[in-house]
């Protein structure tokens, strides 16, 4: 965790927020690290999402797939940005 510290304290979850009180914060909040590959999906649509995620390094995208096939990029995150936080916070509704 300590070597994503420098990106955690630049982000707006962690604004205002001393590097020596992230690690306790990050320990108590029970912060897991998980690395996917390339062309690998962090959720899916319908899935029920209890936690929130944030990108700390690499890209991924939202992107929508419509009936016919056609698939449209709704917005790319980026290092320090949050993803499920909409929908963690009602976790009995799917995304």
């Amino acid at each position: 965790m300590e070597k994503y510290i420098n990106i955690l304290k630049n982000t707006p979850l962690f604004q205002g927020i001393s590097e020596a009180e992230i690690l306790p914060m990050l320990k108590c909040l029970s912060v897991s690290i998980k690395n996917y590959s390339k062309g690998e999906y962090l959720l899916r649509s319908g899935d029920k999402i209890q936690t929130i995620g944030m990108i700390l390094s690499g890209q991924a995208l939202i992107i929508n797939d419509d009936v016919w096939g056609n698939r449209n990029i709704i917005t790319e995150l980026s290092s320090g940005m949050l993803y499920g936080e909409s929908y963690a916070c009602i976790s009995s509704v799917p995304a």
